[in-house]
């Protein structure tokens, strides 16, 4: 019955009047609903949404494809803020609450979360010979990373390696003279 109008009809004796009209408008629940978040591998991402009312409850649910739901069993799944922990199986998964409010349902937008790769340890300066040949390489954890190095003169202006294992975490590279 959301913005139905409503008015009354009084007869009082052969006369009959009406009341001013009112208009009855449904307020939803949810007031700030949870968005999108990136969390770094391994860290846990937050999701919260505000509700109106004290009195509601909630479930949180989740999704692979923003269509088929179930319920969430992470922290915080019957709570206003839900934790999820970045990594391989949280990665682009949908989530979204349903709040109810007596007979009221009320289902909040998607939110989605995207894991960051952490890097945990830098590549190390190297001095070589003319000619010689060294590996740079680093550790990172993530969700099926993909790797490109790149090289510059000035570190403003970057280019893609060529080297051997330019996409890999580890890659060789021979010195050569600067021209």
């Amino acid at each position: 019955n959301n913005n139905f109008k409503y008015r009354c009809a009084i007869t009082s004796g052969k006369n009959r009047v009406y009341t001013r009209e009112a208009t009855l408008t449904t307020v939803p629940i949810i007031m700030v609903q949870p968005k999108s978040a990136s969390a770094v591998y391994g860290n846990v991402a937050k999701f919260t949404m505000t509700l109106r009312t004290i009195n509601a409850t909630y479930q949180w649910q989740t999704s692979s494809d923003g269509k088929n739901w179930a319920n969430a069993a992470t922290s915080g799944n019957k709570t206003a803020t839900l934790s999820v922990s970045a990594n391989a199986g949280s990665d682009n998964k949908f989530y979204r609450c349903i709040a109810k409010y007596g007979n009221y349902t009320e289902i909040s937008s998607a939110a989605r979360l995207t894991v960051k790769a952490k890097i945990t340890s830098q590549p190390s300066d190297r001095s070589v010979y003319f000619g010689e040949s060294t590996v740079l390489g680093f550790k990172v954890t993530g969700v099926n990373p993909k790797y490109q190095w790149q090289h510059s003169v000035d570190g403003k202006n970057w280019n893609n390696c060529t080297f051997s294992g330019n996409t890999t975490s580890y890659m060789t590279v021979t010195s050569t003279r600067d021209l």
